[in-house]
């Protein structure tokens, strides 16, 4: 069942995620929306309900400018993690 607010757009961006317990994480957005995305990552696990933080530069925009957001873990997969944006909107779309 799919949950979402708001409709998901297929783009590949480069974040990198902060998880103190494992520190820096790199992975790429498979797609992203309003309100969350899902990041593929390479042989790591983040549980449901984890607190993250995660830093990327939206490809949209004059002058793009680096985002840093907290986000939740809402779902995860052997491919990588559904985010939920914690108090942020992504307003590029």
């Amino acid at each position: 069942m799919d949950n979402r607010w708001t409709s998901r757009i297929k783009l590949c961006m480069n974040v990198v995620i902060h998880y103190s317990p494992l520190g820096l994480i790199r992975g790429k957005t498979r797609d992203i929306s309003l309100q969350g995305m899902f990041v593929e990552l390479p042989n790591i696990y983040l549980g449901s309900d984890e607190d993250i933080e995660i830093t990327f530069s939206p490809p949209f925009g004059k002058t793009p400018r680096p985002a840093c957001v907290k986000a939740r873990v809402v779902h995860s997969t052997d491919n990588g993690i559904g985010l939920k944006l914690q108090n942020y909107q992504l307003s590029y779309f």
